[in-house]
């Protein structure tokens, strides 16, 4: 006789990989798929489909208000790209969409245009998934360019 799978609903199936790191003392997260690489410094982030001229740099710690980091995620979505400077790389997470949830309505309140649009778990603790093209590019960034 044959074995058969139980019946798993396709919204039940979905999975979005999340890149978990640390900025400003909080665990963020951005999907797998919109990280390009992992590098030391601003200036590895230029060549390639790269360039400091046209990659807004985000000093995600400064832009929260913590100290500066030391590693720099070259993020992508379409036609915009970020290098977004963090703490430290977490852990790569597979995470199931239905285990998302939108940000609280209290923080949304106080902070409707914020750069995250959900959250989320990893064991026990709670991480932010972060939409870059909600973040400045900072003042202060390594290329001066504003975004």
């Amino acid at each position: 006789m044959p074995v058969t799978q139980p019946h798993v609903p396709a919204e039940a199936a979905r999975v979005v990989t999340l890149l978990l790191f640390e900025a400003a003392g909080c665990t963020m997260a951005l999907p797998v798929a919109e990280v390009s690489r992992l590098v030391r410094s601003a200036a590895e982030l230029a060549g390639g489909e790269f360039t400091t001229a046209s990659t807004a740099l985000v000093e995600l710690d400064a832009h929260f208000g913590a100290n500066a980091a030391d590693l720099w995620i070259a993020w992508r979505r379409g036609h915009q790209a970020r290098g977004l400077r963090s703490s430290r790389v977490i852990d790569v997470h597979p995470c199931p969409v239905r285990d998302l949830r939108p940000m609280p309505a209290w923080l949304r309140a106080a902070c409707p245009r914020g750069p995250f649009w959900a959250m989320g778990t990893y064991g026990d603790e709670v991480f932010l998934l972060l939409d870059p093209t909600k973040v400045a590019a900072s003042s202060n960034s390594p290329s001066g360019k504003e975004g």
